[in-house]
């Protein structure tokens, strides 16, 4: 069985990939960054999306199909606490991060880290300063309906102490939704993840 993995905004890949393999080390993993050109280029049994990541598999569901399905980490449908679509980060504060990203882009990345208690530390960018500012303007401008996503079906994974989103405003648009004891973290939600259980 073949995952395609989505991370977060600035996430770096082989992070994903490490916790994808050490989580289901009986399957084969492919991880994307969550960029402009990001696209599955080959079929897989299920794509996983992870914050930004999940919200690309929200906005664009085309560029990423699925023959099993799709599972969303910390998804929203806006991320600025203004589109009240469960984001909880305001539009002053992400202009302040777009800002940093120009100005010294590897402490702009450690400080969402820091923010976002990822538990992360970069010593170097995950991926292009480009592809960067383009996740920064995705959060910023683009919106998805929840009318567009209540017949999807869709595996979703929040965390109830999440400093990034509403938790309960998310669980509006997911009724079915599984709500972890945790935060934001990638390898915290992994944990409410059973592959073979959603096979079924």
């Amino acid at each position: 069985m073949k995952i395609l993995w989505i991370g977060g905004w600035a996430i770096p890949p082989s992070f994903v990939l490490a916790r994808a393999k050490k989580h289901f080390s009986e399957l084969k993993h492919e991880v994307l960054p969550p960029t402009k050109n990001a696209q599955a280029e080959e079929d897989f049994d299920w794509v996983v999306g992870h914050s930004l990541g999940a919200f690309l598999l929200l906005r664009w569901p085309e560029r990423f199909p699925a023959k099993r399905g799709t599972v969303l980490l910390a998804p929203f449908l806006g991320f600025l606490r203004e589109t009240e679509l469960g984001g909880h980060v305001s539009r002053t504060q992400l202009k302040v991060t777009v800002g940093y990203l120009r100005k010294d882009p590897l402490a702009a990345v450690n400080d969402f880290f820091g923010r976002a208690d990822l538990g992360l530390f970069a010593d170097a960018l995950p991926y292009p300063v480009e592809d960067l500012a383009w996740g920064l303007e995705v959060l910023q401008s683009e919106t998805v309906s929840e009318a567009d996503v209540a017949n999807l079906n869709h595996r979703v994974i929040l965390g109830d102490r999440d400093p990034l989103l509403e938790v309960s405003r998310i669980a509006e648009a997911f009724p079915k939704a599984t709500i972890l004891e945790a935060g934001h973290r990638f390898e915290d939600l992994l944990t409410g993840l059973h592959f073979p259980k959603i096979c079924e």
